[in-house]
């Protein structure tokens, strides 16, 4: 890919990229995430479930893809070669720049003769080309630092795509398909119709207590127990044990009828509560399945994290390549002192990229062993 000049700027520090520790900040914040999230998906007990048959075999597979990113040079070993390349490209830039000064002050020395002038030159432009050579060329040959940084972008990107998109769209499918496969639903159709017919029946039954039944003979109904649960539908409450005073205790016809639907009442609330039962498992089932996608879901969010902000990394490689093509081919400073005010600008921003990636990559490090031991 041809590489475009940046256009020559006075105040443009051109061998300093702006954004690489915003990225190694992001890039740190992905690689700890996918560690967690990856130790949250290998550590969930294996599962069957009605709602979805083949989990057994999908929890496999998606363990067997997180093992793959956490082992895999390229993957979570790729996003450390990244930090370590940026630690590379710091040092490889502050030790060229320093050896480079005694030939930046004569470029910016008004006095300096002619052949001082293009001895130092001579001696700037090929610091420069042999600094972007190793920091930032892309040709394998050239075994330059920015090589595992392209290389863990397609690492990334590519298991991104192939497996784990693959791994989430699957879970996030089976769970929209239990979730309209009705069971939930058929559940809670019958338990409102079964509600409809208690309250059918309870309205019975008290408007036989008020009209039939002598208030001489203190009828009334207790509540015995409650039945409650949280349902889609919102909460659900129904008064059981219907029971009847002692004083109706005879073998009157309305006593009888009293009994039986009583009886009819006990066993509503028996089928009731046998849905609530039903109903409570299939919430459970679905919310397990609903955890297992959301694991998988924000694995693969944090993994394509990752993969932008190698991205965002190479995208800093290329601005410093055409950086340093400039610095490389110009002859005469824009302004007093530019050339050595060139090079101190690089060595004052990599220094503090390199004391910054260094911590990074040793809490990274710590990290991944931690992982690797649990």
């Amino acid at each position: 890919m041809a590489m475009l000049l940046r256009t020559p700027s006075a105040d443009r520090p051109h061998l300093v990229a702006c954004g690489v520790e915003d990225a190694l900040r992001r890039l740190l914040t992905a690689f700890t995430m996918l560690g967690a999230n990856g130790a949250g998906i290998l550590q969930q007990p294996d599962l069957s479930l009605k709602v979805l048959p083949t989990l057994p075999e999908d929890q496999a597979l998606v363990r067997g893809h997180v093992r793959l990113y956490a082992d895999d040079t390229s993957l979570s070993g790729g996003i450390l070669a990244c930090m370590q390349a940026v630690a590379t490209i710091a040092n490889q830039i502050v030790a060229m720049c320093r050896g480079l000064l005694p030939a930046a002050a004569t470029l910016d020395d008004a006095s300096a003769d002619d052949a001082a002038r293009r001895q130092a030159l001579a001696q700037f432009q090929a610091g420069i080309t042999e600094l972007r050579r190793v920091t930032t060329s892309l040709d394998a040959d050239s075994h330059s630092a920015a090589l595992p940084i392209a290389a863990c972008a397609t690492a990334l990107s590519g298991f991104l795509q192939n497996q784990i998109a693959d791994d989430a769209a699957r879970f996030a499918a089976a769970k929209e398909q239990a979730a309209k496969a009705g069971p939930l639903d058929a559940i809670e159709a019958q338990i409102d119709a079964l509600q409809t017919h208690i309250d059918q029946l309870c309205g019975e039954i008290a408007a036989g207590a008020t009209s039939q039944i002598p208030q001489a003979l203190a009828f009334g109904f207790t509540i015995g127990k409650a039945v409650a649960t949280a349902t889609t539908a919102g909460p659900l409450v129904v008064a059981v044990l219907f029971s009847i005073k002692d004083e109706v205790g005879t073998a009157s016809k309305f006593a009888d009828e009293m009994r039986r639907k009583n009886a009819e009442l006990d066993d509503y609330i028996a089928q009731y509560e046998a849905l609530i039962v039903s109903q409570m498992a299939v919430e459970q089932e679905l919310a397990v399945l609903a955890t297992i996608a959301g694991g998988s879901a924000v694995f693969r969010d944090n993994l394509a994290a990752a993969r932008d902000v190698v991205g965002l990394l190479m995208g800093d490689i290329r601005l410093l390549s055409n950086g340093m093509l400039y610095l490389s081919s110009v002859e005469t400073g824009l302004g007093a002192g530019w050339f050595t005010a060139q090079l101190n600008e690089a060595v004052a921003a990599w220094t503090a990229i390199g004391d910054t990636v260094t911590q990074q990559l040793a809490l990274a490090r710590s990290l991944a062993d931690a992982s690797g031991e649990s």
